[in-house]
């Protein structure tokens, strides 16, 4: 989990790279990856993962993730959203 203060900007493309380079780091499939995200710069990311969370997010991104949150607290959208995935056994 990456959380903090942003460290650099990243454009569309380099949101991609670099989640491809963690998840090879890892060792994990990107169809295994949450991404969260607010703009359009995040819809390329979004294709890429297997699950999207658009928080407080502009109409277009909303439209795209595969859940959109609103409000104040990002652990409140996170719980709701793992309240939503399916638990594979």
């Amino acid at each position: 989990m990456f959380i903090g203060k942003t460290a650099a900007y990243a454009d569309e493309q380099t949101k991609v790279t670099f989640m491809r380079q963690q998840c090879e780091c890892l060792g994990v499939e990107a169809s295994n990856c949450i991404a969260i995200g607010d703009s359009r710069s995040d819809l390329p990311l979004f294709k890429a993962v297997g699950v999207s969370l658009a928080f407080n997010a502009d109409k277009q991104t909303r439209a795209a993730a595969t859940f959109a949150f609103e409000g104040a607290d990002l652990s409140t959208a996170l719980a709701r959203l793992f309240e939503h995935l399916p638990v594979e056994s």
